[in-house]
C-alpha cells in the first residue's frame, strides 16, 4: 500500500500488537499455571523466554511503527534498566512488592534478579503503550 494508506492502518497495527500480547499473555500465565511435574525443567525455562522475548519483541515493533530508532532505542533502555533496577531495589528492601526472592528457576541472574523479568516489563509496557496509544487516538507521548 502507498505510505499514506500505510500510515492511516498504524493504529490498528498497534493495537493489534497490543493486543495479541494481552492473549499470549493469558495463554502463557493458564499454561504455566497448568503444568504438571517439575517446573523447573530446562523445557519450561525455555518457554517462558521464549514467549516473554516475542512478547517484549511484538511491543517494540508497535513502537518502532510510530517513533524513530532514537526514541525506541530510548524507550526500551529506560523499561529495561527501570524494570531490573526497580526489582533489585524492592526485592532487597520490601518496598512495593513486599518481601520476595527468586529461586533458581529463571536463569540467567543479573544481582539475583533473572533477566527475563525486565524483558517481561519491556513486553506489558510496551504491549499497553500499544493498546492506550489506540484507544487515545493516537495521541503523540501516550
Amino acid at each position: 500500500p502507498s505510505p499514506a494508506r500505510w500510515s492511516a492502518r498504524m493504529p490498528t497495527v498497534k493495537f493489534a500488537f497490543g493486543a495479541l500480547g494481552a492473549v499470549v499473555t493469558g495463554l502463557t500465565l493458564v499454561c504455566l499455571l497448568g503444568l504438571r511435574g517439575d517446573p523447573a525443567r530446562p523445557v519450561h525455562r525455555a518457554l517462558v523466554q521464549v514467549i516473554t522475548a516475542g512478547l517484549a519483541a511484538a511491543g517494540v515493533l508497535a513502537l518502532a511503527l510510530t517513533l524513530t530508532v532514537g526514541e525506541v532505542a530510548w524507550a526500551v533502555a529506560v523499561v529495561l534498566g527501570g524494570g531490573w533496577l526497580t526489582e533489585f531495589v524492592c526485592q532487597r528492601r520490601g518496598w512495593l512488592f513486599g518481601r520476595y526472592t527468586y529461586g533458581s528457576f529463571l536463569r540467567p541472574q543479573l544481582g539475583r534478579v533473572p533477566l527475563a523479568v525486565p524483558v517481561a516489563y519491556l513486553a506489558v509496557v510496551t504491549s499497553s503503550w500499544g493498546v492506550a496509544d489506540r484507544l487515545l487516538g493516537g495521541v503523540r507521548g501516550a
